[in-house]
């Protein structure tokens, strides 16, 4: 067999059997003939498929060498930085390979799988929608992929119609139910939200999850509430995934909450608590304080260069998790004007990739740039209550000098036992035990208070018993400091129709109240790190 094309479809064949013996087959003939661009990228693809990144990429960069523009060495390379954990390296071979080959559906999903990866969830959604328009082989896939990143570029209703399209072609699949369920929870149509959840429960009694999100909807007011027993079952049973237990043990948590059986509550979330730390591991106290440390040395002065530039200046919630930022930033986006950025992540994941070794070494000033202008694109008069925002507040204020930090702060009590309470993802682990809750909000007070020193007449803070206790007051203090006129509409969040995607979306679009103050005394003898004085 002499022909080359007929050998490479031979190779590509055997790969999909016996991918090590193509490999030595193929770089048997690159040892021959070295410049064999079709098989440098067949053999660049095995090596990764294989395991052997540093020698696909070789070899594929081999490829490009002789032939620039080769869409397959294109492909692959942006395969193999996706699979070395840069998104943003990834996304440059595959903007080249679509900018080549526009009608290629697969360089537009990879594209759009790079983008999302990276956290630029508009341009994912735009690439994954190209993906769809080119043909791609699985767009039900890449339709749940759409419905994902539009909802968290806070687009919910376009999410929505993803998912609905997707349960038009396949209507069992429970997926796009789920999906549907939490943008119109998140949106507030509590009874499309439910729907979609008790669809996803008959096609799968055992979800959990499912059962979990219909708790969070409504007030549980009897203990014969079926989806109560419903998770009470699901708690129980060994034979589920730890995933699905921890989700019945939280939402069994928040029912016994609601029921006013503390005991209870705590016990299901000690249980659940438990079983995500033995799946995901301890969360690191001594490391999570080393970098705290790190951080408030490395900001030893204001880091705002230079007189704020005027325009719109964003607003950035710093706090932690559960001490009120969703309900503030609920108030304040109720003004005209002031959008919600929600959770919006972008300068941290920017941060993560192109200055990793940050707070020691300082980002570049074209990462800075890139940073401020991805941050920009999704509109600077906003607000924004990324937790993360604690410990990036010193290269917030370096981006915006004309920004304005909320420092919002709520009893350590409180606010601890809400985390012990919730379903957090993985990442967080400092919410899995009350010694990592201490530890991180002691850090989170650490950060808060360097701030404070730092940013003089940037920085306010407010209290979120007073926020509960004293709303008019409160939220004129903060609409002065950030420049803004009073407007009534800040004391209705409920009428806010913005996308809450948190576990507090129920919670928020209530009334304002004092009900979770003090919630903690319930709780006193079981708080332990948390009431301890030292």
């Amino acid at each position: 067999m002499t022909n080359p094309l007929a050998i490479l479809q031979a190779l590509a064949m055997e790969s999909r059997s016996n991918p090590a013996a193509a490999l030595a087959r193929c770089e048997a003939m690159l040892a021959r003939s070295p410049q064999l661009v079709p098989i440098l990228c067949l053999a660049g693809r095995l090596h990764r498929e294989l395991g052997n990144l540093p020698r696909s990429r070789e070899r594929l960069e081999q490829a490009l060498a002789l032939a620039p523009q080769t869409p397959a060495a294109l492909l692959e390379l942006g395969m193999v930085e996706l699979a070395s954990g840069r998104p943003s390296r990834a996304a440059e071979y595959f903007e080249r390979h679509t900018a080549e080959n526009p009608d290629r559906a697969q360089g537009w999903y990879q594209l759009g799988v790079a983008r999302e990866m990276g956290g630029a969830w508009p341009e994912a959604a735009d690439a994954y929608r190209k993906a769809i328009g080119h043909g791609i082989s699985d767009p039900r896939d890449v339709r749940l992929r759409l419905a994902g990143v539009l909802a968290r570029a806070g687009r919910p209703a376009e999410a929505a119609d993803e998912f609905r399209q997707v349960l038009a072609d396949a209507p069992e699949d429970v997926g796009a139910h789920m999906g549907l369920g939490m943008v119109a929870a998140a949106l507030g149509d509590r009874k499309a939200a439910e729907a979609a959840f008790r669809a996803a429960l008959v096609l799968d009694p055992d979800l959990a999850l499912a059962r979990q999100q219909l708790i969070h909807l409504k007030t549980v007011d009897s203990p014969d509430d079926p989806d109560l027993a419903g998770l009470e079952a699901l708690a129980g049973r060994e034979d589920l995934p730890p995933e699905s237990r921890e989700h019945a043990g939280y939402g069994l948590a928040k029912a016994y909450l609601d029921l006013d059986r503390p005991g209870e509550a705590f016990a299901a979330a000690a249980r659940a608590n438990a079983d995500r730390e033995a799946r995901v591991g301890l969360f690191d106290i001594p490391a999570w304080r080393r970098r705290v440390a790190d951080i408030r040395v490395s900001e030893s002065e204001d880091p705002a260069r230079g007189s704020p530039r005027g325009g719109p200046a964003p607003v950035f919630l710093l706090t932690a998790p559960r001490a009120g930022a969703t309900l503030l930033e609920q108030m304040l986006t109720s003004l005209p004007g002031l959008e919600s950025r929600g959770e919006d992540p972008v300068i941290e994941q920017i941060l993560a990739t192109h200055a990793p070794d940050w707070p020691h070494v300082p980002p570049t000033d074209a990462a800075l740039d890139a940073m401020r202008d991805a941050y920009a694109a999704g509109g600077l008069d906003s607000v924004n209550k990324l937790p993360g925002n604690i410990r990036l507040a010193g290269i917030l204020r370096r981006l915006f000098p004309e920004a304005r930090f909320v420092r919002v702060t709520r009893d350590i009590r409180d606010t601890g036992l809400s985390m012990f309470l919730r379903d957090f993802p993985d990442a967080a682990r400092f919410t899995t035990d009350l010694e990592s809750i201490r530890a991180y909000l002691e850090g989170v007070e650490a950060l808060a208070d360097r701030w404070d020193e730092l940013f003089g007449q940037a920085i306010h803070k407010v209290a979120y018993e007073s926020l509960v206790a004293e709303p008019e007051t409160t939220l004129k203090g903060i609409l002065e400091f950030l420049g803004r006129p009073w407007d009534p509409a800040c004391l209705e969040p409920a009428g806010n129709t913005g996308p809450v995607s948190t576990l507090s979306h129920a919670e928020v679009r209530r009334p304002v109240h004092t009900g979770a103050v003090g919630r903690w005394r319930r709780f006193e003898t079981l708080l332990g790190p948390l009431t301890d004085p030292d």
